[in-house]
């Protein structure tokens, strides 16, 4: 079956991440998240936005930083994500917060409403990027900054003994588990294509050691039903593909790395 034919994600599966992983990617990608909340400036009793914000670690570390005189919004579009990120943000006794249910492509703000503005990983699970980056653009301040931090799954690169199978199992990745999945290495150019200024691109290379910190990264059990169920590859050769990486788990030799990719820019 050849790569145009391989079913769409559905859509209820694509903007979807559990909690679960929010929060474990949380903790290994802390010290990017800090980064990309310097790349914002000076927001010290400001008023700024995460876009996409999911449970709302982001909007609670932009609390911290902007301190009592400011204020972090967040926004998503899945009610339950924004439920549970004002009772964790109740029983932090984060008071300069506030969440709001809406969709990224049509923000319920004034235009200039925000000294700055971010998201995290959102760009890979959608269709209209441009539209929602300028969503962003519009709700930003004149001279603030907006701020994307995403990944480029197309850079997933994973040590096995057959490269030619782990190059068609990272295509499919890329291609037909996400929206967007080559988010990252497409946001200078939006940002770009949307006339913002002072365009600014960081990488963010990251790697792990360990084959179930992959397993639930990549999700492979969703990797394997969809790339079976398009026939990209076979039920046994991705049988072979999970028992040649768990040998080099055994071994201690499994390796996989994968890059992010921040670009900020200025509303003119």
């Amino acid at each position: 079956m050849t790569s145009n034919q391989h079913p769409a994600p559905q859509a209820e599966d694509r903007g979807y991440v559990p909690p679960a992983y929010l929060e474990a990617t949380a903790r290994k990608l802390a010290a990017v998240k800090q980064r990309s909340w310097q790349a914002l400036g000076a927001i010290v009793g400001a008023d700024v936005l995460d876009v996409g914000c999911g449970i709302g670690i982001d909007v609670r570390g932009l609390a911290q930083v902007v301190g009592p005189d400011g204020t972090a919004t967040g926004v998503d579009h899945d009610p339950a994500m924004i439920e549970q990120a004002r009772i964790t943000a109740a029983d932090a006794g984060c008071t300069n917060v506030r969440f709001e249910q809406a969709l990224a492509h049509a923000l319920p703000f004034a235009p200039t409403s925000f000294a700055a503005v971010r998201s995290e990983r959102l760009f890979q699970h959608l269709d209209n990027a441009a539209a929602v980056l300028a969503e962003m653009a519009r709700v930003t301040r004149p001279g603030g900054h907006v701020v994307a931090l995403d990944t480029d799954w197309g850079s997933m690169s994973i040590d096995c003994i057959d490269p030619a199978l782990e190059r068609r199992l990272a295509d499919f990745k890329a291609r037909h588990t996400l929206a967007n999945g080559f988010a990252g290495r497409t946001l200078r150019r939006l940002f770009l294509d949307q006339g913002l200024l002072e365009v600014s691109v960081e990488l963010f290379p990251s790697f792990v050691t360990h084959l179930a910190v992959a397993h639930d990264f990549a999700n492979f059990d969703d990797l394997r039903r969809r790339a079976a169920q398009a026939g990209a590859v076979t039920e046994a050769e991705f049988d072979r593909f999970v028992a040649d990486l768990a040998a080099a788990d055994r071994d201690g030799t499994f390796f996989a790395s994968m890059t992010l990719v921040m670009v900020a820019g200025t509303v003119p």
